[in-house]
């Protein structure tokens, strides 16, 4: 049963500064349990966590995850696993939560989601995890047509504006009223940079998403999240940082 509140954050005030993790969900304390709280302490190069599974999380950003997957009342589609460390905190969650979510990871790279694949089973979570081979395009493309929902979406498979828009165009049909869609990458600075091709996360989430359907539910790390909910906001906060970026 989805928790009868969620709270809603505006932008970070300055947005060069890195918002550090709020509960979207009510809960008691500051982490929902001892694995939870882990992501606080645990080792990390820099600001990027170091849990002997390659990828780019920072703490915000891997206690936000954690928090959505766990109480997802519905199954969970992450898209683009790299090395699986994000997988691993997904998994994690769906297992400590009892709930049983089913988890879909989409990875385009075959000898990258090879060794998620190694790293789950290592870590007891992989039966918890179906792991699939294909473009993330196409997938949501073949979901969609199919019908599938799935309650909490982690969408990280490029930083480009090209590859993450037609992936947010299917985000209305993917996921059902009151599920969450996180972006990674979404604050970082690179999407407002002159010139920075390569990156247009934020942007693709403004085009994208059906500003009817989904609010913005605040900035984590650099993750953004949006909330499918009636009679959204059209994100004109959002449109205006766009604008000037």
């Amino acid at each position: 049963m989805r928790t009868p509140f969620c709270r809603q954050y505006d932008l970070p005030v300055p947005l060069t500064e890195i918002p550090p993790f709020r509960a979207t969900h009510e809960f008691e304390g500051t982490f929902i349990n001892e694995r939870h709280r882990s992501y606080s302490t645990c080792p990390a190069k820099e600001h990027l966590l170091d849990l002997g599974i390659d990828g780019w999380l920072r703490r915000e950003d891997a206690l936000k995850l954690y928090e959505l997957a766990y109480f997802a009342v519905g199954p969970i589609l992450e898209i683009g696993s790299y090395h699986g460390l994000s997988t691993s905190i997904l998994a994690g969650a769906a297992k400590d939560s009892g709930r049983g979510q089913r988890i879909v990871s989409v990875e385009l790279d075959v000898a990258a989601q090879d060794v998620a694949r190694k790293h789950l089973q290592r870590l007891d979570l992989a039966p918890d995890v179906s792991f699939i081979q294909a473009d993330a395009e196409s997938f949501c493309d073949r979901a969609a047509a199919a019908g599938e929902q799935f309650d909490f979406v982690f969408v990280d498979h490029d930083h480009s504006y090209a590859a993450v828009l037609p992936v947010c165009r299917q985000m209305a049909s993917l996921v059902p009223e009151g599920g969450f869609v996180l972006l990674h990458d979404w604050l970082d600075a690179r999407n407002f940079a002159p010139g920075a091709e390569d990156y247009g996360v934020f942007g693709a989430t403004i085009d994208g998403l059906d500003p009817l359907k989904f609010d913005f539910y605040g900035a984590f790390g650099v993750t953004g999240l949006f909330r499918k909910q009636a009679g959204g906001s059209g994100f004109a906060q959002l449109k205006m940082l766009k604008t000037l970026g």
